[in-house]
């Protein structure tokens, strides 16, 4: 018999020094990987630009010291291989052993499959990593560029005026007579200005129209959803999540496919104090709805970010506001025929309130079962490089946890800012969505048989009670933003007997 310890983890992070960054999962734009390229390791980076079209700058970190070439090539999901172009070289970055850096305009707006592709002593190999490119937000014009450009408007606007009066001056004089200071028409030159001005003020308008009409229709919007909350008979709150309307009307979910066996992973953390979070996965109905009901967590005002991945690869987080109300112990049992059952793979864990900003990171937490999780790396919040969020698993008797899959995954860990500007759901290949790459993979014909085993739900249940414990896990990631950060590790343990 198998009998499996869900451990939630949660370590405070320290105020973070690291540059700002606009959009990602929710605030978090660049896109982590790691995994095989072939034969080859490696790490991947990409910054996506935030408005297109741009450049993306992708950092290739490539293990052994036989590489000849890595190329980076970005394809969107709708092209055909044959109508590619060849990938660009990757160029070495000096000082830096094994990295490789390379630049790649983004001309659409998209899913894209960036193909890392490594040539070396053991031949070739090639990694796909899911991006998604979209406008995020206008491209910024710097400041000695506006001030130059009002500066020449300026000046075009006076040389209109002194055009026109010096036209209007010398057309009414004989031929062979200088015109004397007196005759300057002054009301001719105010009256061009005037007209220069209103111009430039029309062009402006034309301008804040156009830009408010591209922020509006172009840049990139979650999906917005609404959460309504219902106490079933006292003991059961219902959480149905459906699409809301927008500017174009009503919506409706797209074509959904399953990301680790679920179509929504959702994630629960009450606000302020982010003292209490849930990952939880709600069931998809005929009626077209994703229905929920929550674990036993406390009352309160709760956050909801939701990832899914649609059937062209996009993946995307939207988000909700929603109250849980008290749940009633003494209202009478509902029938087990009336209940919506909670998924066999939801967790959830209460910790201190959060406290704000902190000097120094919390580095060991004490699970259940007297289980211990400690950070290996806190230094890396002050790491403006990207690296990885490091932990080691220990047993009540501080020996090498050994870990199980948790829905095809070592661990999966959750990062939240402590306003809610970054929320990030991680696994140990990176930020990626699996259901993405195995959707490129597909198209392209390389979907391994590993990958399609790691997608397949129904082996996270699997173990080896021979083989040695792995009480270690990486996740790659660098904090966007500054500011104080809670994490939760999510990893399962398994007691065999």
């Amino acid at each position: 018999m198998i009998k499996y310890i869900y451990i939630v983890g949660l370590i405070v992070c320290l105020s973070t020094a690291l540059p700002h960054a606009v959009h990602g999962h929710v605030g978090s734009p660049n896109v982590f990987y790691e995994g095989d390229a072939g034969p080859y390791q490696v790490r991947v980076v990409i910054r996506p630009p935030t408005a297109i079209p741009g450049l993306a700058e992708v950092n290739v970190t490539v293990e052994g010291d036989d590489i000849q070439q890595v190329g980076v090539l970005p394809a969107l999901a709708n092209v055909a291989d044959n109508s590619l172009p060849p990938a660009d070289p990757a160029n070495v970055v000096p000082g830096i052993p094994h990295l490789y850096s390379a630049e790649v305009w983004i001309m659409e707006q998209g899913t894209y499959a960036i193909r890392i592709r490594v040539q070396g002593g053991q031949g070739a190999g090639e990694a796909v990593v899911p991006m998604n490119a979209f406008s995020q937000a206008p491209a910024e014009m710097a400041g000695w560029i506006q001030i130059s450009l009002v500066f020449l408007g300026l000046v075009l606007v006076l040389g209109f005026a002194v055009i026109a009066s010096t036209a209007i001056k010398e057309s009414g004089l004989r031929p062979g007579i200088d015109p004397s200071p007196t005759q300057m028409p002054r009301l001719t030159g105010s009256i061009a200005a005037l007209l220069g001005l209103l111009a430039a003020y029309a062009m402006w308008t034309a301008w804040e129209q156009m830009d408010r009409a591209y922020r509006n229709n172009e840049l990139f919007k979650p999906m917005p959803i609404t959460t309504v909350t219902n106490l079933v008979g006292g003991r059961d709150r219902l959480v149905r999540i459906t699409p809301a309307s927008n500017d174009r009307g009503n919506q409706s979910w797209p074509k959904l496919v399953t990301d680790h066996g679920k179509l929504m992973h959702a994630f629960l953390i009450r606000e302020p104090d982010l003292d209490v979070f849930a990952h939880v996965h709600p069931a998809f109905t005929p009626a077209g709805n994703f229905m929920l009901t929550t674990p036993p967590l406390p009352a309160g005002d709760y956050r909801l970010y939701g990832d899914i991945t649609d059937e062209s690869g996009l993946s995307q987080t939207v988000t909700d506001w929603l109250i849980l109300p008290a749940l009633k112990p003494d209202a009478p049992p509902i029938p087990e025929i009336a209940r919506l059952k909670p998924d066999l793979d939801d967790s959830w864990h209460q910790a201190e309130p959060f406290s704000g900003p902190v000097q120094e990171p919390t580095t060991t937490a004490n699970l259940q079962n007297g289980y211990r999780m400690v950070w290996d790396n806190p230094e890396v919040a002050q790491n403006p490089g990207e690296s990885a969020l490091k932990f080691t698993v220990l047993d009540p008797v501080s020996q090498p946890a050994r870990l199980m899959p948790y829905m095809g995954m070592l661990g999966h860990t959750a990062v939240r800012r402590d306003d809610g500007a970054v929320f990030a759901h991680l696994h140990p290949v990176g930020s990626i969505s699996m259901a993405s790459q195995e959707i490129f993979q597909k198209k392209e014909g390389t979907a391994s048989k590993t990958m399609a085993e790691g997608m397949d739900h129904s082996t996270h249940m699997m173990g080896d009670e021979t083989a040695a414990p792995n009480n270690q896990l990486a996740f790659p990631f660098a904090f966007p933003q500054t500011g104080s950060y809670r994490i939760w590790v999510q990893v399962k343990s398994g007691r065999w007997s």
